[in-house]
């Protein structure tokens, strides 16, 4: 190898941005990549009714609601936490007495 050779591949490493180490002969490459596996699930939360989404996680599920009443808009203070899992349920708004649905859809 002489040393235009060397050259010439040491300005090739700097252009692509790869780190790289020219010793002798051999050129070692070490490529950086960030690939994301593929089984990797994403999920998708729809409040349907009754809640307020305040936090969600779309990889692991996880999200935290609300009750709200849609007759008088009472919203509760409080938040629930799930774990992927769908709700379905209901309660009674104590500012008006409306029994009130709450449908949760968390899809993958």
């Amino acid at each position: 190898m002489n040393d235009k050779n060397t050259l010439t591949r040491r300005s090739f490493l700097k252009s692509s941005g790869a780190l790289g180490v020219v010793a002798g002969a051999a050129t070692l490459l070490a490529a950086c990549t960030t690939e994301q596996p593929d089984n990797e699930a994403i999920y998708t939360i729809t409040v349907k009714s009754g809640a307020t989404l305040t936090e969600s996680n779309s990889t692991t599920g996880r999200y935290k609601y609300k009750k709200k009443c849609s007759s008088c808009g009472y919203e509760s203070i409080f938040a629930t936490t799930v774990n992927g899992k769908s709700v379905l349920d209901e309660f009674k708004c104590p500012r008006c007495g409306f029994l009130q649905k709450i449908e949760i859809v968390v899809s993958t």
